[in-house]
């Protein structure tokens, strides 16, 4: 779900923006008339000082001519064409709302699109471009994700604004001149009542000569001068067509090396149909084993236009989980795509696509220890790893759970039941979902805060880990509830089987009228945590970069939290109980509401 940052800005974070202006500089000092050619890269002063050599051995002195010139072709960008211009467009004129392009104009480092905006209506408007929300910029054959605006205009008032597109961005596109821009906006009043305009098109004076089967982004990736450029390497790439919905179909796959050895698979789509589509990656398998669930990404796509997206493969699998798990190196990445027109309300099926990474060994090099193996599930224990954010101190036991049945099967944990070292700690445990014959990768969070508090810095200090799970069917009818103890002292771990699938369906006759301990301590644990929760975000200093960090930990605790009080109000509660749980979320809930309004 992760994808957090456009899919360009994973090459792009190699290099600053000082870099790329200085050798934009030197491009355009050899730029000559205008033309927008390769750089040659001859010494003319050394050609001047041969001429005499050149005479005596002209058909020699020619063809090395021919293979410098050839060699520096391949290593050294071409420029950025700047010439290309607009005549002023009315884009949109309705209801009052008028939005004309006005402008092309080049910076340094970015293509800026001028507009103008008039609100003749009744109502103040926002205006936005280039948002999650709303998205369908384009530039020549290819979505481009820059473009962000966002401009507020009073009834009856004007203003202007630019949208920007980054040269670096379209060269990774293979584009290096603009010929055709698609823009659209979302057009908003105060009640939040929104109007879309569509993709409307803006075309430039070189759009009539320019050849656009020669923006390609898989022969971009290619090119040793984006790679020198930005510092990275292409590892694999393909144009095998791998998916193919009709309309949508997956068309190239590369994937590339950073500098920091961080690697991305990039995708791209074609859309061949006459509508836009919202394309979504989502259920992310490394090497055979599921390690993200859900949507990672989504993406749109006009019609007749091409879009990238990417995996971060260090985003969807932290680098410390590698060894414990056993993978040596990315080698088959398998995922789900969903398709869905923007004119309907559901997706298409998704279609499972696996990109296999040629000359990778995709075997796990660790089996794991079987810490469970019954009901037609495997779980083995595979390790302990370390949170490979650098400002986090919280540990992870790894487990992997195959589902070696033909049923669909979910697994939770038994709220309050994990230890450590046989001190009881907070962490966090979410529920997942197995389908059939699937790997998956079952994570136990252990909180920093409570390894703290029992003097846990590190891996070594832990000695046994125990927590209970529960096991369900596919109508979330309980089938097993079992312990599992890994004693990293030994070498095995052996579960305790609480109870049967007979037994642990059941729950022993309990007094309406009665209150459990344990019930009353999840319950008062919960308005604990959030009396310091609201007492935190009450004085929260947002220039204290202490704080802030703390903030982080604290929005993860309260979401834990929040999903286990929630999972408890789904239980069998005795009358008593159910009436002690209501008013202490009563109470919460006003809290909650009074720090809202300071």
């Amino acid at each position: 779900m992760k994808k957090l940052m456009s899919w360009m800005m994973t090459v792009l974070i190699v290099c600053t923006m000082m870099g790329c202006g200085q050798k934009e500089s030197s491009r355009e000092q050899s730029r000559s008339d205008g033309n927008n050619s390769i750089i040659s890269g001859i010494d003319t002063s050394v050609q001047e000082s041969s001429k005499e050599s050149e005479k005596n051995s002209k058909e020699e002195s020619t063809s090395t001519s021919e293979e410098e010139s050839k060699q520096q072709e391949s290593t050294v960008l071409d420029v950025f064409n700047k010439a290309p211009v607009i005549s002023e467009t009315v884009l949109y004129d309705q209801d009052g709302v008028k939005i004309t392009a006005t402008g092309l104009e080049y910076g340094n480092y970015s293509a800026m699109l001028e507009l103008l905006f008039e609100n003749n209506s009744e109502k103040d408007l926002e205006f936005y471009a280039g948002t999650r929300g709303y998205s369908c910029n384009a530039v020549n054959n290819y979505m481009f994700s820059g473009g962000y605006l966002s401009t507020s205009v009073t009834s009856g008032k004007k203003a202007t604004d630019t949208m920007k597109y980054d040269y670096s961005s379209l060269q990774l596109n293979g584009i290096n001149e603009i010929a055709e821009l698609t823009v659209g906006f979302q057009i908003q009043d105060k009640e939040k009542n929104a109007v879309y305009t569509g993709p409307l098109q803006i075309k430039t004076s070189c759009y009539d000569t320019h050849d656009f089967e020669k923006d390609s982004f898989i022969d971009a990736m290619k090119h040793p001068a984006l790679q020198a450029e930005y510092e990275y390497t292409l590892e694999f790439n393909s144009e095998s067509v791998l998916m193919d919905s009709g309309n949508v179909s997956l068309v190239s796959e590369c994937l590339i090396r950073n500098v920091d050895e961080e690697e991305t698979l990039f995708l791209e789509f074609d859309n061949q149909g006459e509508e836009l589509y919202e394309i979504a990656i989502r259920d992310i398998a490394i090497n055979g084993i599921l390690v993200s669930s859900g949507a990672w990404s989504y993406e749109s796509i006009n019609a007749g236009k091409k879009c990238i997206t990417d995996i971060q493969l260090d985003s969807v699998l932290d680098s410390n989980f590698l060894e414990p798990l056993g993978i040596e190196e990315f080698a088959q990445i398998g995922f789900n795509i969903s398709v869905q027109k923007e004119s309907e309300e559901e997706p298409e099926a998704a279609i499972p696509v696996s990109v296999i990474i040629d000359g990778r060994k995709s075997e796990s090099s660790s089996e794991g220890e079987v810490v469970y193996n019954q009901n037609d599930m495997l779980i083995r224990f595979m390790g302990i790893a370390e949170d490979d954010y650098e400002y986090s101190s919280d540990l992870y036991v790894l487990l992997i759970v195959s589902n070696l049945g033909q049923k669909e099967r979910s697994i939770s944990d038994v709220y309050n039941s994990l230890s450590v070292n046989g001190f009881m700690i907070d962490y966090s445990i979410y529920s997942t979902h197995i389908i059939p014959e699937q790997n998956q990768l079952f994570k136990v969070k252990l909180w920093e805060s409570g390894l703290e508090k029992n003097k846990i810095s590190v891996v070594e200090d832990i000695t046994d880990v125990e927590f209970s799970l529960k096991l369900r069917d596919e109508k979330y009818k309980d089938i097993d509830q079992f312990t599992i103890k890994i004693d990293l002292n030994e070498e095995s771990s052996k579960p305790e089987d609480k109870s049967s699938a007979e037994s642990s369906s059941q729950t022993e006759s309990v007094s309406e009228s009665v209150i459990r301990p344990e019930v009353k301590a999840a319950i008062d644990e919960y308005e604990s945590f959030m009396d310091t929760y609201i007492d935190f975000i009450n004085n929260l200093d947002t220039t204290d970069l202490n704080a802030l960090a703390k903030y982080g930990e604290m929005m993860s605790k309260y979401a834990d939290f929040t999903e286990k009080f929630g999972e408890l109000g789904e239980k069998d509660l005795t009358t008593a109980e159910l009436q002690y749980y209501t008013e202490v979320l009563n109470r919460v809930n006003q809290k909650l509401i009074s720090a809202s309004g300071k």
